[in-house]
């Protein structure tokens, strides 16, 4: 196997081409004379080359010793490119971070979590893939990404998760529609037609949950995929959406013919919700990661 210098050997080097003198390049070297100048002899007989001319009064570089100034500096250079790497890495993130995000969360959350992590970790570049649950969960397991922000209850068997917030269910309805309150019972949405997402979205399971709801045919004459598709045809039919606490700032704006109601009595509100959460493998080291941001 080849024999290599070490980097100690080239530090002591580059401090004796600054100092031609061995007392001084030891101290600059906190090591002592005699260390120091075993170690030069040590490169000197790798490299089968002199790099220094030595006598009583004076130490000289060699032709070679003085070419080799800059092949050692770019040695030393790469090594504390590698260190500071690993510095980086062990307090935090460095480099691409695959994030994934589902439908239901990324337009209303994804920026401000994006922003978390890049004030944070101002040298990572988060790459986001938006997808369903399941289409992202087998990427985590597989390890196409690293992350996801997903909405709890769902069956993450395997990874590890941290719950960052939770998400109200609210009732969104149009202004036209025959029920005027801005408070609506478990009851009495029992009796509000909605419209829901398609198969494959969770928010809509986790709303049937929530607020203690059947599985009814409303979701059948329509394949919704999306926030606004929902809206739209709530608004055109005269029925009603249930949404997020998350949602409703873009929809106030967006949606002015569209108003928010409340859902249950103030002992259900807080059980009426989903748990958004980073969801990692637990393989990873994310998980003090995100303690430490979130």
């Amino acid at each position: 196997m080849r024999a290599y210098p070490s980097f100690r050997q080239l530090q002591y080097f580059l401090a004796l081409t600054k100092t031609l003198s061995f007392g001084k390049a030891a101290e600059e070297c906190f090591v002592t004379q005699s260390t120091l100048s075993s170690g030069i002899k040590e490169l000197e007989s790798l490299l089968g080359q002199d790099l220094f001319e030595r006598s009583s009064r004076q130490v000289l570089l060699t032709p070679f010793g003085q070419e080799f100034i800059g092949q050692a500096e770019i040695l030393l250079e790469q090594a504390d490119r590698v260190l500071d790497f690993s510095s980086n890495s062990q307090s935090g993130l460095a480099g691409d971070i695959q994030l994934g995000i589902i439908p239901t969360i990324a337009p209303f959350y994804g920026g401000e979590l994006l922003s978390k992590i890049k004030k944070e970790y101002p040298k990572t570049q988060a790459i986001v893939t938006e997808g369903l649950t399941d289409h992202l969960l087998k990427k985590l397991h597989e390890g196409s990404i690293d992350m996801a922000l997903l909405a709890l209850p769902y069956d993450i068997k395997g990874l590890d998760c941290r719950i960052i917030k939770d998400d109200k269910f609210y009732l969104l309805l149009p202004k036209t529609h025959p029920f005027k309150h801005d408070d609506i019972t478990l009851n009495q949405l029992q009796q509000i037609e909605l419209v829901m997402l398609e198969d494959g979205h969770c928010l809509s399971d986790h709303a049937i949950a929530a607020c203690h709801m059947r599985k009814n045919n409303q979701r059948l004459s329509h394949n919704i995929s999306t926030i606004g598709g929902m809206i739209m045809l709530a608004a055109a039919e005269n029925k009603g959406v249930l949404i997020t606490e998350m949602m409703t700032g873009h929809i106030k704006k967006c949606y002015p013919n569209m108003r928010v109601v409340s859902v249950g009595s103030e002992l259900e509100k807080s059980k009426i919700k989903r748990d958004i959460a980073l969801v990692w493998r637990k393989s990873s080291n994310y998980k003090d990661i995100v303690r430490k941001f979130l």
